[in-house]
């Protein structure tokens, strides 16, 4: 009886240590799932896998069907997914992911199966502006893809008509801009899968580029830069799939008001901001809500907030100013740089509001990135802010931050205080000092084009 029992102790033992591994190692489900994409039931050449409630495919199977493209980085063991204006970067075994720079963490990790790179589906198709309903019986992923922009064609013979299709019906928002003339067509819940300039042209159209002007909602941008002002007119296409727009452009006036000398001050503008063009960027916005103060303020209200107080004050001095969102809406952080470089702003801000895990700590930061005339005009700025808000003085920092990595301009971030810190939240939550924190900016920028002259 001793014997056994001195034999039991140890074989107890080791099933107990195998169970213990099993349990702490991710759930493998042996479900046979059925995929309906679009209506139309689809199925991979590996199948789908179900580990801890979540399905996961092969990258490229899922990447095809999203219209996007699929890149192996053997050295990083890394894959991306990436269309325009979009990206995810997963790296095998951890749920660590980038999505458009930014750093994410998620459920399941993307995993090599014979080979073969398994990602997890609702993840990268909700990425993507996709649609995503789990059915329990039979086991069944429904994914409706958000559509497509997938061509632009103009006629020349036809007066510069000009066919946008679509796979789809689809809402979409005009506007017309100047200084250039530009029509601009914002195309609602559908993906862009055009490069981002398409050599078309008539005797009315200079050029057409496309974008992804925003990840969520979704919304593809379609941009025609035109000879003068225009006059247009749209219709649906017979199938819904698409717009069909004839585009003119009218003359100048018959009198036109005679245009001020750029080179000469003008009445009630500051001479130092006059007619210079500078992209100031909101940071976060939309579901992408950045840090939270104890009290209830969040920092992409606060940065959109200085931002537009930012604007006012420079257009009252005769700046031109971009932003790159002036409401609660979510701007890719590529797409911000984009914004930018196209506009050919000589300077970039994005404005921010700090965050830690201590609420004790709170100071002035400035981060740059790219070039020593960055550099420099961080520490103007950082000085600005130092000078005005009177906090401790973090100086400024050297960042590898997508928006001040991918301008091709003059590019800072600026963090002027801690919404971690509650003293600082409570001044945050006063109009007066928001103010405040935008005249800082504005002299910052006042000072570091000066430094610069003509």
């Amino acid at each position: 009886m001793t014997r056994a029992k001195s034999f039991l102790i140890p074989l107890i033992a080791v099933f107990l240590t195998a169970a213990l591994a099993i349990t702490s190692s991710p759930v493998l489900a042996s479900l046979k799932i059925t995929l309906i994409i679009d209506g139309q039931k689809a199925e991979p050449d590996v199948p789908p896998m179900v580990i801890n409630n979540r399905t996961l495919v092969p990258v490229r199977f899922i990447a095809e069907h999203l219209g996007a493209q699929v890149g192996w980085h053997q050295e990083t063991r890394t894959v991306t997914i990436s269309r325009p204006g979009q990206e995810i970067v997963l790296k095998l075994n951890s749920r660590r992911v980038t999505v458009n720079g930014q750093t994410r963490e998620i459920d399941v990790p993307a995993i090599a199966v014979d080979n073969r790179t398994l990602v997890p589906l609702r993840f990268v198709s909700e990425t993507f502006g996709s649609r995503v309903e789990w059915m329990p019986t039979p086991p069944t992923v429904a994914i409706t893809t958000p559509g497509s922009v997938t061509a632009v064609t103009v006629d020349p013979s036809q007066g510069g008509q000009v066919t946008i299709a679509t796979t789809r019906p689809t809402d979409y928002r005009v506007m017309t801009l100047t200084d250039p003339n530009r029509l601009v067509i914002d195309f609602s819940g559908l993906a862009n899968q055009l490069p981002a300039e398409l050599k078309l042209a008539s005797d009315t159209i200079l050029s057409v580029r496309t974008s992804t002007f925003s990840g969520d909602p979704l919304i593809t941008r379609v941009v025609f830069d035109l000879a003068g002002p225009p006059q247009f007119d749209i219709v649906k296409r017979p199938d819904g799939q698409g717009i069909v727009v004839r585009i003119a452009t009218v003359g100048a006036p018959a009198n036109p008001a005679p245009t001020p000398d750029p080179g000469q001050p003008q009445p009630g503008l500051n001479p130092i901001l006059q007619g210079r063009r500078i992209a100031i960027d909101p940071g976060h916005g939309g579901h992408d809500p950045g840090a939270r103060g104890a009290l209830g303020l969040i920092e992409k209200d606060l940065n959109l907030d200085i931002a537009l107080r930012v604007r006012e004050l420079l257009a009252a001095g005769g700046a031109q100013v971009i932003l790159t969102r002036d409401g609660d809406y979510y701007v890719n952080l590529y797409e911000r740089a984009r914004i930018a470089n196209e506009a050919e702003v000589e300077l970039f801000v994005s404005i921010h509001t700090n965050a830690t895990w201590s609420r004790l700590v709170n100071q002035t930061e400035t981060y740059h990135f790219k070039t020593t005339t960055s550099r420099a005009f961080a520490e103007v700025m950082q000085a600005a802010l130092v000078a005005e808000l009177d906090l401790p003085d973090r100086g400024v920092i050297r960042q590898d931050f997508v928006v001040i990595r991918e301008t091709m301009m003059p590019s800072i971030l600026v963090e002027p205080a801690y919404l971690s810190n509650p003293d600082q939240e409570r001044l945050f939550a006063d109009e007066a000092y928001r103010q405040r924190v935008a005249r800082a900016i504005v002299r910052g920028l006042e000072q570091f084009l000066a430094q610069l002259g003509d």
